[in-house]
C-alpha cells in the first residue's frame, strides 16, 4: 500500500510553514487524516501540524496495519515511506509525533526506526509493536508522553504494560494514567499533552 501524500491536512498554508516546529499527527484505526483535528487545535499554535491519511482502507475507514500476523512487516513499510516523505519536510525547528491507538503504534515505529530524528513523540492510548531491546534508542532517550485510560478494553492490559516497561527504558518518560478515561482522549488529557509539547519547544 502507498501513502497518499495529497491526502494529508496542514495545519498552515505552506507560505507560512518555514521556521516553525513541525508535528506529524497519526489517526487510530479505521480512523482518517480528520480524526485528530479537534484535539490538535488544542495544542501550541506555533506547531506546523499535518495529518495524514493511513494507507490500508478497511470498512471503517483506513489503517496503518492489518491486525494479523503481517502486521508487523506492514507497519515497517508504511514507517519506510513516511520517513522517506520527511526526509523532504525541511527548514523546521523541531520535528516531533503525534499517535493515537494504532497511530500511537505507528508513532513509536517512526521513533525507534529513526531515534534522532524526532526531538519528542506522544502516544495516546496505544502500544509498541516491537517491545525487544533498541540500544540505539536508549542512548538517545528521546522525550515521550504516553497516556492511558485505565477503562481502556481495546488495547490488552500486558500490551499496555510491555509498551510502559520498554518506554521506561529506553526513553525520558512522562507517563499519565487516566482513571476513568476509556480507549478515547479527553480535555485533561489533551491539556496534559499540550503542556508536555510546550515544554519540549522551550
Amino acid at each position: 500500500m502507498k501513502l497518499d501524500e495529497s491526502a494529508m491536512l496542514w495545519s498552515a498554508p505552506e507560505g507560512e510553514r518555514a521556521g516553525r516546529p513541525f508535528l506529524l499527527a497519526l489517526h487510530g484505526h479505521n480512523g482518517d487524516e480528520r480524526q485528530l483535528l479537534v484535539a490538535t487545535e488544542l495544542l501550541p499554535p506555533e506547531l506546523v501540524i499535518v495529518t495524514p491519511r493511513a494507507p490500508y482502507l478497511e470498512p471503517g475507514g483506513w489503517s496503518w496495519f492489518e491486525l494479523s500476523e503481517g502486521g508487523r512487516d506492514a507497519a515497517a513499510s508504511v514507517a519506510a515511506q513516511l520517513l522517506s516523505w520527511l526526509d523532504r519536510q525541511q527548514g523546521y525547528s523541531s520535528y516531533g509525533l503525534l499517535g493515537l491507538s494504532q497511530g500511537a503504534a505507528m508513532a513509536l515505529a517512526l521513533l525507534r526506526a529513526d531515534p534522532t530524528r524526532f526531538d519528542y513523540a506522544l502516544q495516546l492510548s496505544g502500544f509498541a509493536i516491537d517491545t525487544s531491546p533498541d540500544a540505539a534508542l536508549a542512548a538517545v532517550r528521546p522525550p515521550v508522553f504516553s497516556a492511558h485510560g485505565d477503562l481502556d478494553t481495546v488495547i490488552p492490559a500486558d500490551r499496555v504494560a510491555d509498551t510502559s516497561r520498554f518506554l521506561r527504558e529506553h526513553t525520558t518518560l512522562t507517563e499519565k494514567r487516566y482513571p476513568n478515561l476509556g480507549h478515547e482522549i479527553d480535555a485533561q488529557e489533551l491539556a496534559d499533552a499540550a503542556t508536555f509539547v510546550r515544554a519540549q519547544l522551550t
